[in-house]
């Protein structure tokens, strides 16, 4: 009788320890499966929108990027270039002033301004007469 009893004493320590571990050990099992459920969704998610943001990336026009980026250094340029052919030739026309042929045609207007005075002078002259 004594090893009965050692017998129903283990058997009920044990149901009693089953009946502890049994939901204690479900709650464990019901933790880990939402957890590896929503690590899982994550990483999926994750990697489906790494590789569409790769995607866009890797299929954009990059000459088009490039002339985006370099646009405004291109547009300082044609305003330097044009300073510098306007001051260019400006100096060439100062330089012009400077040429026989402009001091002729300098002299030539003098003449066709004296010519134009002298010619409205008579006609003046003609409504006092």
């Amino acid at each position: 009788m004594n090893q009965k009893i050692k017998v129903l004493i283990v058997v009920g320590i044990l149901a009693v320890i089953l009946a502890v571990v049994t939901p204690v050990l479900s709650s464990t099992s019901a933790t880990s499966s939402w957890t590896n459920e929503v690590i899982t969704d994550a990483d999926i998610t994750l990697q489906k929108a790494g590789y569409q943001i790769k995607e866009n990336l890797v299929n954009q026009d990059v000459t088009e990027q490039m002339k985006q980026a370099l646009n405004p250094l291109i547009e300082s340029e044609i305003a330097e270039l044009e300073r510098l052919l306007e001051s260019y030739y400006q100096m060439q026309l100062e330089n012009l002033t400077d040429t026989p042929e402009y001091l002729a045609v300098q002299e030539r207007i003098k003449v066709i301004r004296n010519q134009v005075a002298e010619r409205f002078k008579k006609e003046i002259d003609k409504a006092f007469e």
